[in-house]
């Protein structure tokens, strides 16, 4: 195909080099045949390793069980991993975007490529990097990790792509997606889904990197770093829609097949509430413990004043601040929201940490928000 159409597109131009630029890393591709063989060659004998190779290791015969073990031991360790930097060091010539991407950030994309492919090999997928002639990824390669992202991120339009892809790949594997569908999943949507989560500002006009040291209401903590939180959360919701998809063979079809029937999932304009229910959340969580810490106050008034919630609702959440009721919240949205949802417990994560004492009315209230939010059972291993 053409390699030049999503590289003209300025929309998601800077995603896309990200997603480069994280691929030059060292071990940043898992070569699938080897991955399974050394997953699995303690449980299969070399026949059943060879079916596991040639199909999948769900139609190969191996049970949930043992998948499953797998992919939590994948998760446990790359969890582990995003604790360090050690692996910058073997970056040839450095981190090219060290100036615009902060250091937490590039060790979140690399673990997070790294364990897309393992979690997608393990639930039915093909090789999903497809190189060009002339050694560099695909544009069609791209897309598809994009898409796994966005299902991290709790993207409704990723997950109906995903889906398509898969209900196609039970009959033979996509290998690389048909230059249609480019446009057909919304790759823009998708992208900005994904960049509320690494501070990029996305408009219809431009697709650039802003990376704020603040803390943006509806993204991930960057000044204070990437949690592990954030990272379980994210590829336990990745499995889950991993395992409702169709299993597919490893068999090639033509490029030319273009798949239908995806439409795109126009976001909600619900910002200004989900914006407000979160800071009252915060307000709530910096009460709880009766102790009301300076770095606290300053943390929330940084984020109501970057918010774009109204003017008279940013000077009620500041006079409802210095009151020692609790605030009403009301989670439908956010509870329908996955995204919204793990931004939520990641953002409460770390205004609990600000003062160095992690207390545990703030612990319980965090795990009262989960339970709000149908994500108890991850929030639970995390915190205890």
């Amino acid at each position: 195909m053409n390699t030049n159409t999503i590289s003209k597109n300025e929309k998601t131009d800077f995603w896309f080099t990200i997603l480069k630029t994280s691929l030059k890393i060292p071990g940043a591709k898992i070569e699938r045949e080897y991955f399974l063989r050394k997953q699995f060659s303690r449980y299969l004998n070399d026949s059943e390793l060879k079916k596991v190779i040639e199909t999948s290791p769900s139609i190969a015969g191996v049970s949930n069980k043992i998948i499953g073990k797998v992919a939590n031991s994948c998760i446990n360790w790359q969890t582990a991993q995003i604790t360090g930097l050690s692996f910058l060091a073997g970056i040839p010539g450095g981190w090219a975007m060290a100036a615009t991407i902060p250091a937490d950030l590039t060790q979140f994309y690399f673990q997070s490529i790294q364990l897309i492919q393992k979690l997608a090999y393990l639930y039915g997928w093909s090789e999903i990097f497809d190189a060009e002639e002339d050694g560099t990824v695909s544009d069609e390669s791209l897309l598809v990790l994009s898409l796994f992202f966005g299902v991290m991120f709790g993207s409704s339009q990723a997950n109906k792509a995903i889906m398509a892809l898969s209900e196609n790949m039970a009959k033979e594997v996509v290998k690389r997606l048909p230059q249609k569908a480019l446009t057909k999943y919304g790759i823009y949507n998708i992208s900005k889904e994904v960049g509320k989560w690494i501070g990029l500002k996305v408009t219809k006009d431009s697709f650039a990197l802003s990376v704020s040291k603040s803390i943006p209401i509806l993204g991930g903590v960057i000044s204070g770093g990437i949690s592990l939180a954030t990272m379980k959360l994210m590829s336990n919701k990745l499995i889950i829609h991993l395992k409702e998809l169709p299993q597919a063979t490893v068999n090639e079809i033509e490029n030319s097949i273009i798949i239908e029937n995806v439409e795109e999932v126009l976001e909600a304009d619900n910002k200004d509430f989900l914006e407000l229910e979160k800071i009252k959340c915060l307000i709530n969580l910096m009460k709880v413990d009766k102790e009301i810490h300076p770095q606290e106050e300053k943390f929330i008034l940084n984020i109501i004043e970057k918010s774009e919630i109204a003017f008279e609702k940013k000077i009620t959440l500041i006079d409802d601040m210095k009151s020692v009721q609790f605030l009403n919240i009301d989670f439908k949205l956010l509870k329908s929201e996955s995204f919204e949802s793990i931004s939520l417990i990641t953002i409460l994560l770390e205004l609990s940490k600000i003062d160095g004492n992690f207390d545990l009315r703030e612990k319980l209230y965090i795990k009262e928000i989960s339970k709000q939010l149908d994500i108890e059972n991850e929030v639970n291993e995390l915190l205890n």
